[in-house]
């Protein structure tokens, strides 16, 4: 009989360095929360002021884990993918006539 696992739970990848990615998806998400207001106080014919406030929810993203080096030094082919990394803002915005 072989030696082997057939089953495997739990693997993610995830990258080595995610802080300048995770930075600019934090950029990318001001700046879509600012055209967003600005889209919403032009229809209410207002303008966009300072920010008051901003949140940034829970970023997690993908760890890797000790399962999937154990899987590529084994040989088992891994089929490529694509990794998304995202950053989910609330910013609060004062509102000007």
């Amino acid at each position: 009989m072989g030696q082997g696992a057939n089953l495997v739970y739990g693997i993610q990848f995830g990258r080595q360095e995610p802080a300048p990615l995770q930075d600019e998806a934090r950029k990318r998400a001001m700046a879509d929360a600012r055209r967003k207001a600005e889209l919403y106080a032009g229809a209410a014919s207002l303008k966009v002021g300072r920010v008051v406030a901003v949140q940034e929810a829970g970023a997690a993203s993908p760890r890797p884990e000790m399962a999937a080096r154990v899987m590529m030094s084994a040989g088992v082919p891994v089929a490529p993918g694509e990794q998304e990394i995202q950053a989910s803002v609330t910013v609060t915005f004062t509102l000007e006539p």
